[in-house]
């Protein structure tokens, strides 16, 4: 859960790899929660030092992308802005940040009138 009282909830951002040599970028929070963002899945951990852990560890939730609704990648990025707790992707899709999760929509007018939800990311277990 998000507990902090600021617009700026993503403090950092990373790019990174899966094992398999996919795009990956990690959305680090201010309590150290951190979301892996994949064309495929959306993922979250206890803090960016679990990514890519093979065991596991600090895994938190993850929720794959349905098929058809995959993620645009370009030049190896996924994430094209942030503001607040709106994160725009490099198509168009939001990821909106919430207190308690993250949700994938087609696009921000979707994103602002709760409609066409694509996907549900907890950020507690």
């Amino acid at each position: 859960m998000i507990s902090e009282q600021s617009s700026d909830i993503v403090v950092d951002t990373r790019s990174e790899a899966t094992a398999n040599g996919e795009p990956v970028e990690l959305l680090m929070f201010r309590n150290e929660l951190t979301v892996a963002v994949s064309a495929v899945a959306l993922a979250v951990y206890r803090a960016p030092h679990y990514f890519g852990d093979p065991l596991g560890n600090g895994l938190i939730n993850a929720v794959d992308v349905p098929p058809g609704q995959e993620l645009a990648v370009r030049d190896g990025r996924l994430v094209a802005g942030i503001r607040s707790g709106c994160v725009e992707l490099m198509d168009n899709k939001i990821l909106l940040i919430l207190p308690n999760e993250i949700r994938l929509y087609p696009n921000r007018e979707a994103g602002l009138r709760n409609r066409d939800l694509i996907a549900t990311l907890l950020l507690s277990e």
